[in-house]
């Protein structure tokens, strides 16, 4: 199984998500499948939907998650699988996968030239064992804007962000999405990334108030701008270092 093929897939498949609104014409859209076994559904409100189901044969067994909310989306699926019939594809599969929509009021003196910066921040774990041929996993985000995006994948922490060009006394739409995939033909995979990816919007220029037609806040938390323990001890180091300095000139 080719997975930088599959990973390649799924960031693709990921951006279109982003760049097209669901079927729905609510914001919020979930869809989950384990093995035979699907579900989906879409809301105003926060959603999610989870299910389980068997693979071919009823052999392997997965299970999928899906949550979405204004600038938070979690998704999730796991599945085994033993050797069974000579089949062309995988034994077990599963899919998640989480979008919403919105629109952005930028708030200030109308036309005036502004630069908006969009992060996304997601943290979790894709794992497939025993190797990469019997199982797969992979996970990725993005949001869509206007001529533009940003989109994160793999596992561990991350963050990604880019800035764009604007205009006070205007809006901007966006689009966002989430999406994790695993298959199996002989052994596991997990890609755990329920409630894992967020979505900030914030802008470097005085005087901009950024407002939602949801009403949710998309401001970056106040502890994101609070040095990191080592950025602490770095600054801490340094300023006793200039305090003994002092001392001995003194």
């Amino acid at each position: 199984m080719n997975v930088n093929g599959t990973r390649a897939r799924a960031v693709a498949l990921c951006m279109l998500i982003g760049a097209a609104a669901p079927a729905s014409a609510l914001p919020l859209f979930v869809s989950v499948q384990a093995g035979f076994t699907f579900d989906s559904a879409s809301s105003a409100s926060a959603v999610e939907r989870s299910v389980t189901g068997v693979g071919v044969a009823d052999i392997g067994t997965a299970s999928t998650f899906a949550r979405a909310d204004f600038g938070s989306l979690g998704v999730s699926t796991s599945g085994t699988a033993t050797h069974g019939p000579q089949v062309s594809g995988a034994t077990i599969v599963g899919r998640s996968e989480a979008t919403f929509q919105d629109l952005l009021f930028i708030g200030g003196p109308e036309g005036m030239p502004v630069e908006l910066t969009f992060t996304l921040q997601l943290d979790g774990t894709c794992v497939a064992l025993p190797d990469a041929f019997h199982a797969s996993c992979d996970a990725s985000g993005s949001v869509a804007l206007p001529g533009s995006g940003v989109a994160v994948s793999a596992g561990g922490a991350h963050f990604n962000s880019t800035t764009i060009a604007w205009v006070a006394g205007s809006a901007i739409g966006i689009n966002g999405a989430m999406l994790a995939m695993g298959s199996a033909i002989d052994g596991s995979y997990e890609a755990a990334f329920a409630d894992t990816l967020h979505f900030y919007v914030s802008s470097p220029t005085p005087g901009v108030e950024i407002t939602s037609q949801s009403g949710h806040d998309y401001s970056l938390p106040i502890a994101a701008a609070v040095p990191e323990p080592p950025t602490i001890l770095l600054l801490a180091t340094g300023l006793l270092f200039v305090a003994r300095r002092r001392m001995r000139t003194g």
